[in-house]
């Protein structure tokens, strides 16, 4: 089980908040080698990837962060001034 199993899965879901126990019954993974994965993702300090929250005490949910590309699309989509 790596970090990049988690990133492609949450890839493939861009639009959801996922906790760990979910990633890990839709990957097959153990919640352990999740756990430890998704707590890597958490201490990078400038994590571009994925947005995470604590929504009870030492209980996160997970989301992949949309890309520079998306967000230009998005506000075009809305008819927002791109800066």
């Amino acid at each position: 089980m790596s970090q990049q199993q988690v990133m492609e899965f949450l890839k493939a879901h861009p639009k959801e908040w996922y906790c760990s126990k979910q990633i890990a019954q839709h990957i097959g993974a153990s919640m352990s080698a999740i756990s430890k994965n998704l707590q890597g993702i958490r201490k990078v300090k400038n994590n571009s990837f994925v947005y995470f929250e604590e929504y009870e005490p030492w209980r996160y949910k997970y989301k992949l962060k949309p890309t520079a590309i998306e967000l230009v699309e998005l506000r075009e989509k809305r008819g927002l001034k791109n800066e």
